[in-house]
């Protein structure tokens, strides 16, 4: 593997560990397909046109390993990188955040794909320009879907008594 190659994966492999978990919810899965994201990464990189940003076609890439794994495995699942972040031995405040968590992670696994995508995107804090870049949709239109996710989402966190009415 050329040093290159090396670089890149090493400058990304975070991200690219965050995006495979936000597909799968488990971590054990998002390691191999992170395995597999590295192998399409270094099979592509003499076709990358270097036209857009490297780590948007890496975000591409790693978007689209993760939509073949799912199709392949049948798996409608989601997990945010952010639960696994949180300590172990965590007072009862961070024990709810973690149920919050949860339910917000089941609550996008609900999604439909394009905007589970939009939204595991926005959450590793890709801007609207690099999200437009990875799924296709218009820059302009991202805002919307963003938006319009977002309002669902605490639309549905109000119905399980997660949001109060004031704070919405």
């Amino acid at each position: 593997m050329s040093q290159n190659i090396k670089h890149i994966i090493k400058t990304h492999q975070d991200k690219i560990f965050k995006t495979c978990l936000g597909f799968t919810g488990n971590p054990e899965e998002a390691k191999d397909l992170v395995q597999e994201v590295c192998i399409y990464l270094w099979q592509g990189l003499e076709k990358f046109r270097q036209d857009a940003n490297i780590s948007t076609w890496i975000y591409r890439v790693t978007v689209n390993t993760c939509l073949m794994y799912k199709r392949k495995k049948k798996i409608d699942t989601v997990g945010l990188s952010s639960i696994h972040e949180l300590k172990a031995g965590a007072d009862n405040t961070i024990d709810k955040s973690v149920q919050d968590l949860k339910l917000l992670q089941q609550l996008i696994a609900e999604l439909p794909e394009k905007e589970r995508i939009i939204i595991i995107l926005y959450l590793e804090n890709l801007s609207y320009e690099e999200i437009a870049e990875v799924t296709g949709i218009t820059t302009n239109y991202i805002g919307v879907k963003i938006n319009r996710i977002k309002k669902l989402l605490t639309k549905k966190m109000k119905e399980h008594g997660k949001v109060r009415n004031d704070m919405a």
